[in-house]
């Protein structure tokens, strides 16, 4: 699964609702422009040109500095950045002791932002990994002749053999088939292994029930079949998905409204808080500067510098947890979960 310059199957704009499952076998070989013996290599080369590569396209790996630089959006920072900024101008304009004050703030949030960004890079480390496992090579039929070609250099009409353990490498209409069950969960979820068969089903059969068809990242579990490449790259089932995917508008977790809750609600009361002092040190006689030096150091002691670590940490180690159980998250905040009382 690698990126891919062709991200409209040509395949979709001559075929428009092409129901594969629903054609006998030869029509599909016939519609397709196939044959048994397959295809040959002036064939395969024009139809790669037309076609374009069977890959699917993901999204552009994101730059490491654009990863660091993210951690840093939530309305938490913002607000410790206020306070280490602050704090600065306290020490510079008074000379008081606001030095430590400023390290600390700034190294918590370049710490947490550190922690973010490892994180986040493992991560994506363990996704390009598995991008790669999921580009095997596939036995077809060539001139006649039985070749072993990378996934990627399949095209619509080839004739694929596969065999137990085999990854099916596009969305394949069946020819032959003996005791062949294949395990579809990557696509549907389902852990049982299907049976196939070669006859065709309903034209609105769902996806899981299309069973003269096997699908592109699915395992042959037992048994051995022969069939033809009707759709591939980004025009099969996974890469509908994959497309879907793509297109999904990013949403606040209930842990980042949270924490923008929490971070309005401290620059609330710290206005609040500094508004009594001014009116109290007002009563009490104190020049302006020193009401300005009193707020200062209530909004630094109002400030949980220690909070976006503690979350960062906190997410980490439940990513950890997560990817003990071979489950890979790509950002921390999609560790949490919904908390449920005990019953």
């Amino acid at each position: 699964m690698k990126s891919s310059k062709n991200q409209d199957s040509p395949i979709l704009a001559e075929n428009p609702g092409t129901n594969w499952h629903n054609l006998l076998w030869q029509e599909a070989l016939m519609k397709i422009g196939s044959r048994i013996s397959g295809l040959t290599e002036n064939e395969a080369k024009e139809r790669i040109i037309r076609y374009g590569a069977n890959e699917l396209v993901g999204k552009k790996q994101t730059p490491l500095i654009v990863v660091f630089l993210r951690q840093f959006r939530s309305p938490m920072i913002y607000v410790l950045l206020a306070a280490g900024i602050i704090s600065l101008l306290a020490q510079f304009f008074t000379g008081q002791e606001h030095f430590i004050d400023a390290i600390v703030i700034f190294g918590v949030i370049v710490l947490n932002a550190v922690i973010g960004t490892l994180q986040e890079g493992r991560a994506e480390k363990a996704m390009e990994a598995l991008l790669e496992m999921a580009a095997p090579k596939a036995k077809v039929r060539r001139n006649g002749n039985i070749e072993t070609i990378p996934a990627r250099q399949i095209v619509p009409g080839d004739i694929i053999l596969f065999g137990a353990g085999d990854k099916v490498p596009a969305d394949v209409r069946l020819l032959e088939s003996a005791n062949l069950k294949v395990n579809e969960s990557a696509l549907t979820g389902e852990s049982v292994p299907v049976e196939k068969q070669l006859a065709p089903v309903p034209e609105d059969a769902i996806i899981a029930e299309r069973t003269s068809m096997i699908f592109m990242s699915t395992i042959i579990a037992s048994g051995r079949a022969m069939g033809v490449a009707v759709l591939t790259g980004m025009a099969t089932e996974i890469g509908k998905i994959a497309t879907g995917l793509a297109e999904v508008k990013q949403e606040e977790t209930p842990l980042q409204r949270n924490i923008k809750k929490l971070s309005r609600y401290l620059v609330f009361v710290f206005l609040g808080v500094s508004a009594l002092l001014v009116v109290v040190g007002l009563r009490h006689g104190l020049g302006l500067f020193d009401l300005f030096m009193l707020a200062i150091s209530a909004a630094v002691a109002s400030i949980p510098e220690g909070l976006p670590a503690v979350v960062t940490v906190v997410l980490a180690i439940g990513m950890r947890s997560m990817a003990r159980r071979n489950a890979i998250i790509r950002k921390l905040v999609a560790v949490e979960r919904p908390w449920a009382p005990p019953r």
